[in-house]
Parts: structure tokens; sequence; C-alpha cells
């Protein structure tokens, strides 16, 4: 359980939002049950919100529940969360096997990763670095 304001949520989650407009203005108590990630991943959607650094906090284990979870919470734009675990994904899928470990962690939440595209880009990023590989060795 964490306890959090709701204005920063509110700030970057169009999640939230909804349901401030939706009557729900106490919102003294979420329950996000399904959240992707669980409550790692709202740990850092929360840091995020409060303007603390996460990009150091994004690994190859974690990276694919946090921008699950920032899509289910709406968390899309310019400079928002999916954006940031976007290119975070870029950055640490540095090899196939950074890109294997990445699709393994994402096991628990195989539908939400194949929705928001983490599948086809880790599975693209890989064969980028292999046929990089093949081709650096076989000098083609």
């Amino acid at each position: 359980c964490l306890s959090l304001h709701k204005f920063p949520l509110i700030s970057r989650s169009n999640y939230f939002r909804a349901l401030q407009r939706s009557g729900m203005n106490d919102m003294a108590h979420v329950t996000l049950d399904g959240l992707p990630g669980g409550a790692s991943s709202m740990e850092l959607i929360a840091d995020f919100c409060y303007n603390i650094s996460v990009w150091d906090k994004l690994t190859v284990s974690n990276v694919g529940h946090v921008l699950c979870a920032a899509s289910y919470l709406q968390m899309s734009g310019p400079s928002n969360l999916v954006q940031l675990c976007r290119s975070r994904i870029d950055t640490v899928a540095k090899d196939v096997a950074c890109c294997l470990d990445i699709l393994v962690n994402c096991v628990d939440v195989a539908r939400a990763a194949e929705e928001e595209g983490v599948v086809k880009h880790c599975a693209d990023t890989a064969t980028r670095h292999w046929l990089n590989t093949v081709t650096t060795r076989h000098n083609v």
C-alpha cells in the first residue's frame, strides 16, 4: 500500500485524471488490481510522478513491467513514462542476451507486453544485433 498525493498522479496519468473527473474526487483509496508489475512497478511510477529520475532504475528486469503499467495507467504523450520506458528499452537492449532477458522478465505480463510492442521491439532489436554480429564475423 502506497500513500501518495493525487495531484502528481493526475498530472501524469489519464487513468487517474479520469477517476477524478468521474466523481471520485476523494480518491482516498484506489486499488489497482491487475496493474502489470504490481507494487514494484507502482513505486517507480510514483517516483516518476514526483519528478524523481527513474532512468537508472529501469533495468532489463523491470522496464517491460513498468512500460505495461504506464500504459495501463495511460501515461503516454511527450515526456511521459511510456515514451521514457521505450527509450530505455533501446538503451538497455544492447545485445541479444539483454533483449531475451527483457522478454523473459515479461512472461507474467506477456499479453500486455505483446500489446505494447515490447515483444516485437525486443525481437527486432535482437535480430539487428545478431545480424550485426554475423556480418562482422564473416565480413559480409
